[in-house]
């Protein structure tokens, strides 16, 4: 699947996403969403994303202040998932599911 302009929102863990964006403060833990445009793929390496936020389940921003807009490289083993679209996608939690309580079974 060419994901070449596609708008895209991609799961990373906090640490693999401290290492992507070589964030220098403190270290981020927990599950966030790199929301971008695509505008490449490097085969076998990741995808080129021009991040237009960056947001955990809870809504809350990373504290991110160096992100400009070039394409930053997402290597593939940093993803653990993702969706994309050809609109924009609202910058939002999605794909977080609440944590059940044992009556909720």
């Amino acid at each position: 699947m060419d994901l070449t302009k596609m708008y895209v929102g991609l799961w990373m863990s906090g640490e693999s996403l401290t290492t992507a964006l070589r964030y220098q403060g403190e270290p981020l833990s927990g599950t966030w969403v790199v929301w971008g445009q695509v505008h490449g793929e490097t085969h076998g390496v990741g995808l080129w994303v021009t991040i237009e936020a960056v947001s955990n389940p809870e809504g809350k921003g990373a504290p991110l202040t160096s992100i400009e807009d070039l394409p930053m490289l997402i290597r593939w083993e940093y993803i653990l998932g993702g969706t994309a679209s050809n609109t924009p996608i609202e910058k939002r939690p999605i794909g977080f599911l609440p944590k059940l309580e044992s009556q909720d079974l």
